[in-house]
């Protein structure tokens, strides 16, 4: 497997009294095609704020291409940060690997 594009570990996110997301470990390499299933509505919403910064994890690390989001979250304005983080990636998502993740 080459590097990970995004790595969530130990990562637990209470949503408005909802049941909380939990994901206890999700490598996903460039080269991987991933297929999400099991989300709701508002837990999807929760998995895509954690992944691009827009909200911080209550426990556990999210990394994007090496960087903590974090560093995205602190960012002035997170949504441009992402996409220049985005667009400097030279990353090919090619047709290999396939692994599902299924969520509860």
């Amino acid at each position: 497997m080459s590097a990970p594009v995004l790595e969530l570990s130990d990562v637990s996110k209470e949503y408005r009294g909802l049941r909380p997301l939990r994901i206890a470990r999700l490598l996903v390499a460039a080269t991987d095609q991933i297929a999400i299933v099991g989300l709701d509505r508002a837990a999807a919403e929760v998995f895509v704020n954690l992944v691009t910064g827009t909200t911080l994890p209550d426990v556990g690390e999210v990394r994007l291409f090496g960087r903590p989001t974090t560093a995205i979250a602190d960012s002035a304005d997170s949504r441009s940060f992402f996409l220049r983080l985005l667009a400097s990636q030279t990353t090919s998502i090619s047709s290999g690997a396939s692994q599902a993740v299924n969520f509860r």
